[in-house]
């Protein structure tokens, strides 16, 4: 219980302080180019994300004021905190809309634009296992542009206005761009899902994934029959995302020619909140790509031995280079053994498998140039790292 809280207590300190890094440089577009090397050393030797912005900024210095962009700004901000049923409202899908940052189009097959996004489809053509082909969105070339913009525009650090104008503060609740596109261990996790599910008979198997991004995992696990699906993320914008994927573009007709409810359901979840927002009891606690950091490494890894003591299945998916899984590791392996090994011959770890880079634009603050992960067209051969635990092999032993 001490080291959990006290893991949570550092993850908030370091983001809060990584941020405070990047609203300095923010404010302060004339300072001497020592400070700006002084303080990106800082933020690189504590926080990656808050360096990367840090770096950004030195490179390109943020307007102080930006009205325009700040105006389109409020009304996706309001269109988000929109009732998630309104997502199946074709006045919203991808004929004829109109909002403040997508253009009035005519009908394009692979485009669309939910709560003021510009999406393109990404089509996973068979993941196996009965599922067929999933078909998710993730954000085009200029909305990635946009939503960097949005989270680097944070003047008030927490989302909250400083003044009576909600103009002037709007950010990304937690400044992460990330969800809004789609990284290789989600493909590699939904595969390890759904193998797991293709072993037993019982459909009435409960899934949440942590995390879930653009929700491909999620997805998977809906279209395998599961009866209860929960995708959890900290943004709200990947969670409309992913909703509208899961409506419009993988379920099938009716025979009333009208979309099925689906057993996926999106909720806000911040893995770094542990007291406040405790896992369910659930049958599979899964995770893909969610270790930028090492503050979500340690997170990620509290949640892992929080689900096993809920006697849920675990399944995380980590791809190459990620900063965080050394701090996974290092929290989890000391806390936790396989059940028959009671002398500590082997540890709690990775195990490598064969996967697929991803492809299509990414803006560099969303993964950085020369990433292995990424494929400028066609898809290439990536090596995946999974760890599965389940809680009747794993002995916890604080």
């Amino acid at each position: 219980m001490h080291a959990t809280v006290a893991t949570s207590r550092w993850a908030k300190i370091e983001h809060k302080a990584g941020r405070i890094l990047c609203w300095l440089l923010t404010v302060s577009a004339s300072l001497p180019v020592w400070i700006y090397v002084l303080l990106a050393v800082v933020a690189l030797s504590s926080d990656t994300t808050s360096a990367f912005l840090v770096l950004r900024v030195v490179r390109h210095p943020i307007p102080k004021t930006n009205q325009v962009r700040r105006a389109s700004l409020v009304e996706l901000h309001e269109s988000t905190k929109s009732d998630v049923e309104n997502l199946g409202d074709p006045a919203i899908s991808n004929k004829g809309v109109t909002s403040s940052n997508c253009e009035e189009k005519e009908q394009i097959s692979r485009n669309h634009c939910v709560r003021g996004i510009d999406c393109q489809e990404v089509t996973i053509p068979n993941l196996g296992y009965g599922v067929g082909s999933i078909t998710i969105l993730e954000a085009t070339a200029s909305a990635q542009d946009a939503l960097v913009d949005l989270a680097l525009e944070d003047p008030t650090l927490d989302g909250s206005s400083s003044d009576d104008d909600d103009r002037d503060s709007l950010s990304l609740p937690t400044g992460d761009p990330y969800g809004a596109v789609l990284w290789p261990a989600a493909s590699v996790v939904a595969k390890t899902l759904l193998q797991e599910l293709s072993e037993t008979s019982d459909k009435k198997v409960t899934i949440l994934e942590l995390g879930a991004g653009t929700g491909l995992v999620s997805i998977a696990a809906m279209k395998a029959g599961c009866q209860q699906v929960i995708a959890t993320d900290y943004e709200q914008i990947p969670l409309d995302l992913l909703q509208y994927a899961a409506i419009h573009l993988n379920l099938p007709l009716s025979n009333s020619n009208t979309q099925q409810q689906p057993s996926l359901s999106c909720q806000l979840l911040d893995m770094c909140n542990f007291s406040e927002q405790p896992l369910p009891p659930v049958d599979y606690v899964v995770a893909a790509d969610v270790m930028y950091q090492p503050s979500t490494g340690r997170a990620v890894a509290q949640r892992v031995l929080e689900a096993l003591r809920n006697n849920s299945t675990v399944i995380v998916g980590d791809s190459p280079g990620r900063a965080g899984r050394p701090a996974f590791l290092k929290e989890l392996q000391p806390r936790l053994r396989w059940a028959q090994d009671k002398n500590g011959n082997r540890t709690v770890d990775f195990t490598n498998v064969p996967g697929w880079t991803v492809t299509g634009p990414r803006n560099s603050l969303i993964c950085g140039r020369g990433s292995s992960t990424v494929s400028q067209e066609l898809p290439k051969e990536l090596t995946v790292s999974v760890l599965k635990l389940d809680p009747t092999e794993c002995e916890i032993l604080s």
